[in-house]
């Protein structure tokens, strides 16, 4: 007999369970390392504008502060899951309220958040869109102009819809000639997201020759 079917059928204990419900699971954001420094980004306030500076001169000037950093100071590379459509600081305009804007490094938590709210950015609001049908609406303004230079695998893009798929089976005309009722509607439901039980983290420490170890909470690294 396959030993898979000693366990199909049955309760299994996992093996992670006990810490857990214990406290003892070390998470990312348990982890501490000697002169480790602590991070804070300043997030954008509007959901689309364009930035027209960015004045950290306040933030650097507090004591414990290590390092303030804009786009400006980054490679321009752009990330994202599906699409990589989004760099890991704004560049020129932001896109959502809540899209980081400059981080901070600092010698502990409480100082990176206060010199994050230092920093002092100017913006130009823009036209923004709430609704996913005014989005696809072919008189909406593009939200990405530069679509067409993101890696989007096998997208077809039509202003703001960067991706179109059709799906049908059988004959739906003959299905409704064979039909005692026939009930037609529309259905739009809210956005559902697992909830983790440890916080969003991540610990990085770079060794002398380069390497890096890095503790995280994404399950895809």
């Amino acid at each position: 007999m396959s030993k898979t079917l000693n366990y199909i059928g049955k309760a299994t204990e996992r093996q992670e369970a006990p810490d857990k419900v214990t406290g003892k699971a070390v998470y990312a954001g348990d982890v501490k390392l000697p002169g480790m420094l602590h991070g804070a980004a300043l997030r954008s306030p509007f959901p689309h504008a364009r930035i027209l500076n960015i004045d950290r001169a306040a933030a650097l000037a507090l004591p414990g502060v290590r390092a303030v950093l804009t786009a400006a100071d980054l490679p321009r590379r752009r990330v994202g899951w599906c699409v990589k459509d989004q760099f890991v600081l704004a560049i020129d305009r932001v896109r959502f309220v809540g899209e980081r804007v400059a981080v901070v490094a600092a010698e502990d938590e409480a100082t990176a958040r206060r010199a994050a709210e230092l920093i002092r950015v100017e913006y130009d609001p823009l036209p923004a869109v709430f609704e996913i049908e005014a989005a696809m609406h072919t008189t909406a303004f593009p939200v990405h102009e530069d679509v067409q230079e993101y890696l989007v695998p096998g997208a077809q893009t039509q202003g703001n819809v960067y991706g179109y798929v059709h799906v049908a089976a059988g004959n739906i005309e003959e299905g409704w000639s064979q039909s005692d009722y026939i009930f037609e509607d529309t259905f739009s439901t809210q956005s559902v997201h697992q909830g983790y039980l440890e916080n969003h983290a991540v610990v990085a420490m770079v060794e002398p020759d380069g390497r890096a170890t890095i503790w995280t909470s994404n399950k895809s690294p």
